[in-house]
């Protein structure tokens, strides 16, 4: 049976498994990171979030989703508008320079 997705620990802060999420990558496999909001911060990033009009949160998502294609972050939220402004963070299109800046 296929491997249809891995989820591991992985964010801005925690990033061991980046050969993971390149691998997911190359065989189009999901990647799921969990926790993908936990120690979210940094000057870059809140100058970043600050460019784009942004939370430091919002920008945190939108650089999981550039980073692969076959990310799929799962943040938790209890309520509706924090379910809203994760979802805003799929609008938020990041320069190549800010994203290196996040690395």
């Amino acid at each position: 049976m296929p491997i249809a997705a891995v989820q591991n620990h992985y964010s801005l802060a925690e990033r061991k498994h980046e050969a993971v999420v390149d691998y997911c990558e190359r065989e189009n496999i999901v990647f799921v990171p969990y926790f993908p909001l936990r120690d979210v911060g940094g000057r870059a990033l809140v100058e970043i979030a600050d460019r784009h009009g942004a939370t430091p949160a919002q920008i945190a998502l939108a650089w999981l989703l550039n980073r692969s294609p076959v990310t799929l972050p799962i943040p938790g939220t209890l309520s509706l508008e924090h379910l809203k402004e994760n979802l805003a963070a799929l609008e938020i299109e990041l320069t190549e320079e800010e994203f290196e800046a996040l690395r």
